[in-house]
């Protein structure tokens, strides 16, 4: 098969990124999403993955078989599948010289490399940016690490939970006085956020680039992203020399910032009410406009206890008050808006079945990012296609470099 039948881009002549190639090393978020946001925007991203250390996303979330004993349930797990559709994956042992070599051959024909391992991980592996730009001196190498890849704590490691500790996002959330709190393993929202700067960041390097005729090394730091996210709070410390603490769903000097119950089991409404808007919903309530606050939250707590959250929330709304239901999953992939955007699209994947997946957040008028889905690779499903096309390997070659396990194969 040839590269350019590898991608069905339909419209692709207008894709924002069309013709770009970016060599992704990366695992887990901050890296998949990173490049799987650059693959909506029609950039070709070829996923590199060892066939004795896949990306553990292959792993975490289990498998979309029943049988979860199933020898292919690697190209299953609705994690990996999610971070990686649209692009094309190969297997190579970075730990062999040949699995280097052909590595360097693939960045010779690329714009871009993507990491975000520990710090010092690519150099150990000999594929650090020096060797990379004796390669391609064009090339641009975006390293995702923790604390950035200079500094006294570039050392560390990390998870989501530590990160946003240190970042300080930790000690804003929570409630009240309470010990802090993290968005942990259901979202780890350090590793979504720094994949948004980096995609961006490489953008602006790739720019860089073409107008200066050398690439350039980006380093991202999850944790100086994360600190971004609550510069206003150490201002507010540089300020007045207050220590700014969690407050809940309660924040000064809004009156009503809360969720409230509704009728139902778990069923709740975001609500926030300002000054100028109280007398509004005391009249939705039936109380007087000079009612005391105890008095109107007290009304409010019964009101919506007696009404289905989406009547809730509309009836709110209609009053002009910003209200929203408490969403999950369910209501997530049935909500209407959302469909009418066409947020999700659903991928046909031979292993998996269908997939629901959600589209990038944001939309070009010339493009939409779901002329170019397609499923995610399974394991090494394109290694040999690439490196054929890309390295000059022959049929020959590929048997022997599968042999003595450079590459895993296709193992679909």
């Amino acid at each position: 098969m040839k590269m350019d039948k590898l991608h069905r881009n339909n419209g692709e002549e207008v894709a924002a990124l069309k013709g770009v190639r970016i060599i992704d090393l990366s695992i887990i978020t901050a890296g998949g999403n990173t490049t799987q946001m650059l693959a909506d925007l029609g950039a070709e991203i070829i996923k590199v993955e060892s066939g004795g250390y896949p990306d553990p996303f292959r792993f975490w979330a289990g498998s979309q078989r029943e049988a979860a004993s199933d020898s292919k349930s690697w190209n299953c797990a609705p994690t990996f599948n999610m971070l990686n559709r649209s692009k094309l994956g190969i297997t190579l042992d970075l730990k062999s010289e040949d699995g280097r070599k052909l590595l360097f051959k693939l960045v010779r024909e690329a714009d871009a490399v993507t990491e975000n391992f520990r710090r010092g991980v690519l150099e150990r592996l000999g594929v650090g940016y020096q060797a990379l730009k004796e390669v391609n001196p064009r090339i641009v190498l975006v390293s995702i690490t923790s604390q950035g890849l200079d500094g006294p704590h570039s050392e560390y490691r990390s998870y989501g939970a530590t990160l946003e500790a240190l970042s300080g996002f930790g000690s804003v959330t929570g409630y009240d006085e309470e010990e802090p709190s993290w968005s942990g393993r259901e979202v780890n929202y350090p590793d979504q956020v720094a994949s948004i700067v980096a995609a961006g960041t490489l953008i602006a390097a790739l720019r860089q680039r073409d107008r200066s005729g050398v690439g350039s090394h980006v380093d991202v730091s999850q944790r100086e992203v994360m600190t971004v996210a609550v510069a206003d709070r150490i201002v507010e410390f540089t300020a007045g020399g207050a220590v700014p603490k969690p407050q809940g769903n309660r924040r000064e000097p809004i009156p009503i910032e809360r969720c409230i119950a509704c009728a139902g089991d778990d069923a709740w409404v975001a609500l926030s009410v300002h000054d100028e808007e109280i007398p509004a919903l005391s009249r939705l309530l039936g109380l007087s406009e000079q009612s005391d606050l105890a008095a109107l939250d007290a009304e409010l707590t019964k009101w919506s206890a007696s009404r289905e959250r989406k009547v809730a929330a509309g009836e709110l709304r209609a009053i002009g008050l910003c209200a929203g239901i408490v969403a999950n999953g369910k209501d997530l992939l049935e909500d209407p808006h959302l469909r009418a955007r066409d947020f999700w699209h659903t991928v046909v994947h031979e292993e998996a079945g269908p997939q629901t997946l959600r589209l990038a957040p944001y939309r070009l008028s010339l493009y939409a990012a779901e002329q170019s889905v397609l499923r995610c690779p399974c394991l090494g499903e394109h290694t040999e296609d690439v490196l054929k096309a890309l390295a000059d390997v022959s049929d020959q070659e590929l048997l022997a470099l599968s042999e003595r396990g450079v590459t895993a194969g296709y193992l679909g």
